[in-house]
C-alpha cells in the first residue's frame, strides 16, 4: 500500500481517538451503557487504524502524531464543552 493510505488512516485514528475519549468522559466511569459501548467501539477502530497506519509509515512518527494531536484536541474539547481550565 502507498504511504498516503497510512496518512489517511492516521487522520481517521485521530478522529476516532477524540471520539473514544469524549464518550469515555460522558460514560460516567463506564456506568452508562450507550457511551461505554461507543467508547469501546471507537477505541477498537482506533487501534485497528493505528496498526494499519504503522504498517505503511514509521511507527515513531505515527504514534507521536496520533498521541500529540489527540491529547491537544481533547484538551481543547474539554475547555470548550466542559469549561475545564488546565492547571499548570
Amino acid at each position: 500500500m502507498k504511504p498516503l493510505s497510512g496518512y489517511i488512516y492516521l487522520v481517521l485514528d485521530i478522529s476516532t481517538g477524540i471520539a473514544a475519549n469524549s464518550f469515555a468522559k460522558i460514560s460516567d466511569g463506564f456506568l452508562k451503557l450507550t457511551p461505554t459501548i461507543l467508547s469501546i467501539a471507537f477505541m477498537c477502530i482506533t487501534m485497528y487504524g493505528l496498526a494499519k497506519a504503522m504498517s505503511m509509515i514509521p511507527v515513531g512518527f505515527t504514534y507521536a502524531t496520533y498521541s500529540g494531536t489527540t491529547v491537544a484536541a481533547i484538551l481543547v474539547f474539554g475547555m470548550i464543552k466542559y469549561n475545564q481550565i488546565p492547571n499548570i
